[in-house]
C-alpha cells in the first residue's frame, strides 16, 4: 500500500509568484494609515484636555470688573 503512494517532493517554483502587496489603507476599514489614526487620536486627546482646562482658566481669572459694575 505504501508503494502505491507517490513520493513527496518539496514544491519550489523556479520563478517566484508575484503577489500584490496591500497597503494598510486598503486593509483598514477606516482607510487611514496607522500614523494617521495615531495623529487623530492624539488630536482628540488634546482637544479633550483643552476643553477640561478652559473652565478652570476662566474660574481663576479675577472678576473685579463684574463686581464694580
Amino acid at each position: 500500500m505504501i508503494s502505491e503512494l507517490t513520493p513527496i517532493q518539496p514544491v519550489s517554483p523556479s520563478v517566484p509568484i508575484p503577489t500584490k502587496r496591500r497597503t494598510i489603507s486598503e486593509v483598514s476599514p477606516t482607510k487611514l494609515s496607522i500614523k494617521e489614526e495615531r495623529t487623530l487620536f492624539e488630536q482628540a486627546k488634546f482637544v479633550e484636555l483643552f476643553q477640561q482646562t478652559i473652565p478652570t482658566l476662566f474660574e481663576k481669572r479675577p472678576k473685579k470688573k463684574q463686581e464694580e459694575a
